[in-house]
């Protein structure tokens, strides 16, 4: 037990300095690139979110979470994942490749062709990074993840910066997140290889793992297109700029939240897998993730909440104002995220994945619904 507090103190540190990092450095960079792109090119980007975010999600099958709550894998099981990953992302990327001109025209937006065949790499780049990052999480070893991380922000950063100075629009936009997954996939490569990669994997795995993560899979994709839901419905229905607005506001939430939100959260399913056989010890760990969660999530939001305006006028320019009501109301729904996220994560511990994708088909429909009711007179 002492071993595993130790552990989890470890990992805690490693991923609060991740995430602090990387949000701040991404912070600082974006102040300089929102301050010199227009509202429309961000709304560009926002745009192709939905089908980055769903692309992501199939290449993953559910399995990185399958992987974790497993007590033990072997390299062949983990070979398996990563093969099945990159085939499945090979052929998603032709998928999107052969589409673009197809979201083009559903947008009314003829720059989103070329921008989405570039952007749609990242679902190949990123399955790459995925049996590494599973590896590295199920050993509560998040020291390889952090130095990945922020030196794949650095290096982004950077790129973004350069490409915005040289007047690339919305292209720096796209390569500073190109940037961002080549740099973090070669570093968890090189920082710690992997010299485990077999050339015959057992895909018996496959499915093995399929029986618990088919629900994670439709509800992957759920999760994905009601989220990004208003993003694609706003920009179908409004301008680009005014998408460019919602996207930068619900980016900026994103920041402020993923400083604490992931640090807790990523920690946690390993612990609570761990701790499964002791259900006094396992509850006791859920209750102090809570407990950090609200006492570091409440304030930080509600704070940034009440001097956003402030914020926009000294630091993104009075141009971005525009963005202050769209990120005080996804502020609100961004304060129950965590607890959701932990009591989610317990249900996936027990293998209960009926009774996850129960209460996630019920939040989905309510997203969805109040979708409806935004949009239903436009």
């Amino acid at each position: 037990m002492d071993n595993l507090k130790q552990k989890t103190k470890r990992s805690i540190v490693w991923n609060a300095i991740e995430k602090v990092g990387v949000q701040l450095i991404a912070l600082l960079t974006g102040l300089y690139v929102v301050r010199n792109v227009s509202e429309t090119d961000m709304g560009f980007i926002g745009a192709l979110t939905i089908f980055v975010s769903i692309g992501i999600g199939l290449v993953d099958l559910g399995f990185s979470t399958a992987l974790i709550r497993r007590e033990s894998n072997t390299d062949e099981e983990y070979s398996a994942i990563f093969y099945v990953n990159l085939l499945i992302s090979v052929v998603l990327y032709l998928v999107g490749y052969f589409c673009a001109p197809l979201i083009s025209d559903w947008y009314s937006i003829p720059e989103l062709t070329d921008l989405a065949r570039l952007l749609f790499l990242i679902v190949i780049i990123n399955s790459l990074s995925l049996v590494q990052i599973v590896r590295h999480t199920k050993a509560l070893d998040f020291k390889y993840i952090a130095i990945a991380n922020l030196v794949a922000v650095i290096v982004s950063g950077v790129v973004a910066i350069t490409l915005v100075h040289l007047g690339y629009s919305y292209w720096a936009l796209a390569w500073q997140q190109i940037s961002l997954r080549i740099t973090k996939t070669f570093m968890l490569w090189v920082i710690k290889p992997w010299k485990g990669l077999k050339l015959t994997p057992r895909f018996g795995v496959v499915e093995e793992l399929f029986d618990f993560s088919y629900l994670l899979i439709i509800n992957g994709i759920v999760s994905s297109v009601t989220t990004n839901f208003f993003t694609v419905t706003i920009g179908r229905v409004f301008p680009a700029s005014i998408l460019g607005h919602y996207y930068t506001a619900d980016k900026y939430k994103n920041i402020a939240r993923d400083v604490i939100t992931p640090t807790i959260a990523q920690v946690a399913m390993p612990v609570l897998t761990e701790s499964k056989d002791d259900k006094a010890r396992q509850k006791q760990y859920y209750r102090k993730f809570t407990n950090v969660c609200a006492l570091l999530i409440f304030p930080a939001l509600l704070g940034l909440a009440v001097v956003f305006d402030d914020f926009c006028v000294l630091v993104l320019t009075e141009k971005w104002l525009p963005i202050v009501p769209y990120f005080r109301m996804l502020v609100i729904v961004a304060l129950l995220d965590p607890f959701n996220g932990l009591a989610n994560q317990i249900l996936l511990v027990e293998g209960k994945t009926k009774h996850f994708f129960f209460s996630e088909c019920v939040r989905h429909a309510l997203l969805i619904l109040s979708a409806y009711l935004c949009f239903i007179n436009l």
